[in-house]
């Protein structure tokens, strides 16, 4: 991966043929073979188990 390239970083790549996936409203689409990602098939964050804010 180049270094100087930030879309490598920020955009997922396509499992067919590692392209970098374009964003689209419903999500990620490759532009070589169009597969297409959703966003809802992202892993989400851990629930937060932690202090609130007040101390609680």
């Amino acid at each position: 991966m180049d270094p100087l390239d930030d879309d490598a970083i920020a955009q997922p790549r396509c499992p067919n043929d590692g392209t970098i996936m374009r964003t689209i409203p419903e999500g990620w689409e490759c532009g070589e073979c169009r597969h297409f990602e959703p966003v809802a098939a992202g892993p989400l964050p851990p629930e937060f188990d932690g202090p609130s804010i007040q101390g609680g």
